[in-house]
Order: structure tokens, then C-alpha cells, then sequence
């Protein structure tokens, strides 16, 4: 797995969708794939405390994981 930030660290900073999936298939089952915050920040950051918006970022982020900006990957370990 490629690592991304200061050098020494074992912290992901950035990487795909398509990557992490790549990365973690050989070990990992997936399970589910949860995107969020397909549109956040900058001007519309205020519209994140109405509870209809957050509402809106995770239904998209369902059906459009790889266009989110933060995307939870939950996974289980493969039986040997």
C-alpha cells in the first residue's frame, strides 16, 4: 500500500477509491462502501448544520461513493 504524508508515518492522506479497494482486496473482504460529503465546504459549509443537508450528502455519497470526498470503506478480514 502506497503511503501518502510525512515521511516515517503510517497515515493514508489521499488516495481512490479504486486504490484503497485495490490495496485491501488481497486481505480484506468488503462489506460495504459509505461515501459522504460529495459537496462540503467554501461557501455551502453553513448548509452542513441543517439536518436535511447532511441527509442529501449521504444519500448521494450511497449511490456515487467514488465522487465523495470522504468515503468509509468497511471491510473483514479473508479466512485463510
Amino acid at each position: 500500500m502506497q503511503r501518502y504524508g510525512p515521511r516515517g508515518s503510517d497515515h493514508i492522506q489521499t488516495c481512490s477509491l479504486r486504490s484503497i479497494r485495490r490495496d485491501l482486496a488481497a486481505q480484506f473482504e468488503e462489506l460495504e462502501v459509505r461515501g459522504f460529503h460529495i459537496v462540503s465546504g467554501g461557501l455551502l459549509r453553513r448548509l452542513e448544520n441543517y439536518a436535511w443537508w447532511y441527509r442529501c450528502n449521504r444519500r448521494l455519497g450511497e449511490w456515487l461513493p467514488g465522487l465523495c470526498i470522504e468515503v468509509q470503506l468497511i471491510v473483514t478480514p479473508r479466512k485463510p
